[in-house]
């Protein structure tokens, strides 16, 4: 599959670009003003290579920091969802809410 040749939808794109920017354009913000993690991790590569330090690697450091902190607690939530239901998070949020007589099932390991 080429790449090039991808045919996004226009939600896809919408969604691309709401995402880039959820996530880039504050770690170029905190890079290039160098507030809180951007100026930590500037000091790190300034540190590490002798006071030089690499805008790109900062902001892509830090974008993956962001994503880590998103994608870490909803990692957490949703091995506890599996663990308790033993469904996963897709479908308890896809599935109806039980009704007053039927009620959700919780596995218990022995």
């Amino acid at each position: 599959m080429d790449p090039a040749k991808v045919k996004l939808t226009p939600r896809q794109a919408i969604a691309s670009v709401a995402l880039a920017a959820l996530f880039g354009v504050p770690a170029v913000a905190m890079v290039e003003l160098q507030l809180g993690p951007g100026r930590w991790v500037v000091e790190l590569q300034e540190r590490l290579l002798g006071g030089d330090y690499f805008p790109v690697s900062s902001v892509v450091i830090l974008m993956g920091l962001e994503l880590a902190c998103v994608l870490l607690p909803l990692l957490i939530v949703a091995l506890g969802v599996r663990f308790a239901t033993g469904r996963t998070l897709l479908e308890v949020i896809r599935s109806r809410r039980p009704s007053g007589d039927q009620e959700m099932t919780i596995r218990h390991d022995s």
